[in-house]
């Protein structure tokens, strides 16, 4: 847990550059000089990660003074570390700590506004606090080669990170559109900040993502059929995206022909432009459904277009390099799910992508390289969903028979 915290800190990368730097410190000019640098390049990274962070605390503290919980604190993206629960509050750690947002649970009053204003503002407050008194403490400079630069990446760095979110913007969450904190904070100063019920809606869809990373689908089916009930009059990206992950827990449910028939439906919808970002998440989807079904030349049809539209995203590259093994493309398999392996996590992408790799590599006669992937699997079997369990039997089956 400690590795996987540290590199959710800062990449391997990161890392590895500061020891370098360290070390080359003690070295003669001009490697010391590089030594310089590349320890300030890591410092930059952990800056900007302590300064995400700090600003999500922000908000946790000023929520307290304003006498509530925040409902849901989330640190970071990618893959699961932790999930857990800090006071009242539930708190989600992922693997990369380049974001994060908070969930206020603001009960409705006379001081509604006020608190809600306290809150949002905590975030940007703390990070602009803290960045004035490291600038004001140390003194500024951008000689890379000759002194750590503390002033630039911990206090300049708290300063971009507080302003930024100053800024009357809009983003999504979960196919969500949410408020940063300025439009929040310009709202409320204007008289126009109104409780968004979406917001309701946000924390069902959450909870439904935190069951289906649980393998509770039937649970997060519930959450996410109640959180479409509240959303039955918005428009075609929440609903959509709603349909969507239904789809996808009666795909993880078994009920392949009931996914299928859902998804019909969302496909039918998909002619909107706002809804173009999800045409490759379904054509991924149905690519999964075809796979698990053995229908490969389906599964290789549907693959094809969600590669065309979004070649770079992980989900979409590993759903394709496992249909790669299975059409016995072996080393264009390998190219793609290779650099996607991580014995470090334990989820279905990893678990799925060990297995295929094992069959790649019993193939091509890297039986070192299998037996690692294949005791992977064989450790955490008990982290196999329903799908994962029909993809298990056959890569098992092939291994004996090839």
């Amino acid at each position: 847990m400690i590795k996987k915290l540290l590199l959710a800190f800062m990449s391997k990368y990161g890392w590895m550059s500061l020891v370098f730097g360290t070390v080359a410190l003690f070295l003669p000019m001009p490697f010391n000089y590089f030594g310089m640098m590349a320890i300030n390049y890591a410092l930059c990274l952990l800056g900007l990660s302590i300064a995400l962070i700090i600003h999500e605390w922000g908000h946790w503290i000023f929520t307290r003074l304003a006498g509530e919980y925040p409902k849901r604190i989330v640190i970071g993206t990618g893959h699961m570390l932790k999930r857990t629960h800090f006071f009242k509050s539930k708190l989600n750690l992922n693997s990369k700590f380049e974001g994060g947002y908070v969930m206020l649970n603001i009960s409705d009053g006379k001081y509604y506004r006020l608190k809600t204003f306290v809150a949002v503002l905590g975030g940007p407050l703390v990070n602009i606090a803290i960045g004035i008194a490291v600038i004001t403490m140390v003194p500024f400079s951008t000689d890379f080669s000759k002194t750590i630069t503390f002033s630039l990446w911990f206090g300049y760095m708290q300063l971009l990170i507080g302003l930024a979110n100053l800024l009357p913007l809009r983003r999504k969450i979960n196919g969500f559109p949410m408020d940063f904190d300025g439009r929040i904070i310009l709202n409320i100063l204007l008289g126009k900040y109104k409780k968004e019920a979406s917001s309701d809606a946000i924390d069902l869809s959450l909870e439904g993502d935190d069951y289906v990373a649980e393998h509770r689908y039937n649970e997060a089916l519930v959450k996410f059929q109640e959180c479409l009930k509240i959303c039955s009059e918005s428009g075609p990206t929440i609903t959509c995206a709603l349909q969507f992950n239904i789809g996808l827990c009666y795909f993880h449910l078994g009920d392949y022909d009931e996914a299928l028939h859902i998804l019909k439906d969302v496909e039918n919808q998909l002619a909107a432009k706002e809804l173009e970002y999800l045409v490759a998440y379904l054509y991924n989807l149905y690519a999964n459904i075809y796979l698990v079904q053995g229908d490969m030349e389906q599964a290789t049809a549907m693959g094809q277009q969600a590669l065309q539209l979004l070649p770079e995203l992980d989900p979409i590259r590993h759903t394709w390099g496992c249909i790669l093994v299975e059409n016995e493309e072996w080393d264009r398999g390998e190219e793609i799910l290779s650099p996607q392996m991580d014995f470090d996590y334990v989820n279905s992408a990893t678990l799925l992508s060990a297995m295929y790799l094992a069959l790649v590599y019993q193939q091509n006669g890297k039986l070192n390289k299998k037996d690692r992937c294949w005791e992977f699997v064989q450790r955490n079997l008990a982290e196999l969903n329903l799908v994962d369990k029909v993809i298990y039997e056959r890569i098992l089956l092939k291994l004996i028979t090839k």
